[in-house]
This record gives C-alpha cells, sequence and structure tokens, in this order.
C-alpha cells in the first residue's frame, strides 16, 4: 500500500517536511517531472483570494497545470481546449 507508506512518511517524527513533501510528489505524473519545478510546488503555498469560490479555484490552478504541461512538452490541442474551457467557466462565475 504505497500512499499509506507516504501518509506514515508526512507524519513521521523527524521527517522535514519539505523531505515528505518530495516523497510525496515521487507518485506524480511523469509529464510533470520535466523541470526543476512542478506545477504542484507553485500552488502548494498558494493562498487564493476569499472572493474566489472552490470551482474558480480549480478552475485556475487547473490552467496553470495545463500551461505548465505545454511550456515543457510543446503545443497540444486538447490541452488548450481545457485552459479555453476553464477560462470559459471562471468568467461566467465571475460575472455573477
Amino acid at each position: 500500500m504505497p500512499g499509506a507508506f507516504r501518509l506514515a512518511a508526512l507524519k513521521k517524527p523527524g521527517l522535514m517536511n519539505e523531505d515528505a513533501w518530495n516523497e510525496l510528489k515521487k507518485t506524480g505524473s511523469g509529464h510533470y517531472k520535466a523541470a526543476s519545478i512542478e506545477p504542484i510546488d507553485l500552488l502548494r503555498d498558494l493562498k487564493p483570494h476569499p472572493d474566489l469560490t472552490a470551482l474558480q479555484v480549480k478552475a485556475l490552478t487547473d490552467c496553470i497545470k495545463y500551461a505548465y504541461r505545454q511550456l515543457t512538452g510543446g503545443a497540444n490541442i486538447s490541452d488548450c481546449g481545457k485552459i479555453v474551457h476553464y477560462i470559459e467557466m471562471v468568467k461566467l462565475l465571475a460575472s455573477k
């Protein structure tokens, strides 16, 4: 049960938070490991604006994820469509 091991590692006394974080990220998708920083590193300490809904935060962070994937792996029509979809969602929710 790899997930349980990683959860236990996070709770292990003396294990630095950064070490636990890096251990947890080892199970992430390989296409995000092409550079020294992953999208999750950008989002880990993010404090979203309090007026944003959970859906807006998810949509915006997914835009970051899909844009990053293109920056490191090349343009992808499918990912462009996902970004546009999420931005349209944010725009619609912001107009209410």
